[in-house]
Parts: structure tokens; C-alpha cells; sequence
């Protein structure tokens, strides 16, 4: 390669290019410095801004704040670091998303976001995540739907594939079909 000369000083262009790399990464740090300090503001709205913002920064070391913020009191910051998550594909992200959309506790849009988020990993983990959530009849129906609408995008020869879930009878089921004498056949105390 012939190289070209800065005129003030005759310094490779390359060097000069490798330099302002550098620098951009120093920025690019700085930037994730900036928004990491965004999600422990005072303010949600400031901290739900830098969740989606992390998301797009393209850095893997945006996936532990991210995850962290999976418990802030503010939902829209939660929402938002399960909406983020979608573009890391780590273990980490996995992980934290799939405690989420298994959270009880939860409000329905963040679970749904991180079923969302988690089907778009993609990796077989994630669908029998899924497939777990929707499997799970005591689960809200929202929150199967979600999941089942996931893995129709996402894993479609999963729900080809295995029976549709149905309701367990329990020794408890039983035992009422017994005494109630509703079953086979009834019977009468007397």
C-alpha cells in the first residue's frame, strides 16, 4: 500500500485513521458511561430513555445495566431494558429475560415484552422457554398467548410438534368426582 501523507507533519493516513478509531471508541465509551449513569437518575423517564438508547448502542456491556434495571420500581424502565435485551444475544440477556417473563410479580406488558424479546434470540433455550410459559396452564392467559404467538413466529415447529397442553386431573379432581358421586356411576349415602 502506498501511503498518503498528512501535510503537517507526514504521518501515515492509516495511523491518523487507526487514531480517530480510537478516539471514536473512547467516545463510544464515554457515550455507555453517559447512559449507564442515565438509568440510576431520579427521574423514570430518564432512565426509561437510556434503556432504549442502551439497546441500540450495539456494546455488550450494556447488558448488565440493562438487566439490572429489570427491577426498577418504574415499569417504562423496565419495559424498556426488556425491550433493549432483544439485541444481545448473551447468556446474560437470556437469562434476565427469561426471569422476567417467568415473574409472577410482573406487570403484563414487561412479561410480554421479554417473551417478545427473548423469542427473537432465537436460540432453542429460548423456545422452550416459551414453550414452558405456554405449556404452564396456570399461567394468565395473556401471558400463554404471548408466548404461544412467539413461538409461531419465531419456533414454529415447536407448537407442530408437541400436543396442545390440557388440564391435569389431580388425586384432588378425583376424590371430588367421588365424593360429589358425579363419574362413572352415582352412588347415595344413606
Amino acid at each position: 500500500d502506498d501511503l498518503l501523507f498528512e501535510p503537517y507533519g507526514e504521518k501515515p493516513v492509516r495511523l491518523l485513521r487507526r487514531e480517530v478509531l480510537q478516539l471514536d471508541v473512547q467516545a463510544r465509551d464515554a457515550n455507555l458511561l453517559k447512559l449507564v449513569l442515565q438509568l440510576t437518575g431520579p427521574e423514570a423517564p430518564t432512565r426509561a430513555s437510556a434503556t432504549g438508547l442502551l439497546g441500540s448502542v450495539s456494546d455488550e456491556r450494556a447488558v448488565a445495566p440493562l438487566a439490572y434495571v429489570l427491577h426498577d420500581p418504574g415499569e417504562e424502565v423496565r419495559l424498556g431494558a426488556a425491550r433493549a435485551l432483544a439485541a444481545y444475544r448473551t447468556p446474560l440477556s437470556a437469562q434476565a429475560l427469561t426471569l422476567t417473563a417467568r415473574a409472577a410479580q410482573e406487570t403484563e406488558p414487561v412479561r410480554t415484552a421479554a417473551i417478545a424479546s427473548l423469542a427473537q434470540h432465537g436460540d432453542p433455550a429460548a423456545g422452550e422457554v416459551l414453550w414452558g410459559l405456554y405449556a404452564d396452564l396456570d399461567q394468565p392467559e395473556h401471558i400463554r398467548a404471548a408466548a404461544k404467538t412467539s413461538m409461531a413466529e419465531r419456533f414454529p415447529d415447536l407448537l407442530k410438534t408437541r400436543p396442545e397442553p390440557e388440564p391435569q386431573s389431580t388425586g384432588a379432581g378425583r376424590a371430588l368426582l367421588a365424593v360429589t358421586g358425579a363419574g362413572a356411576g352415582a352412588f347415595t349415602l344413606g
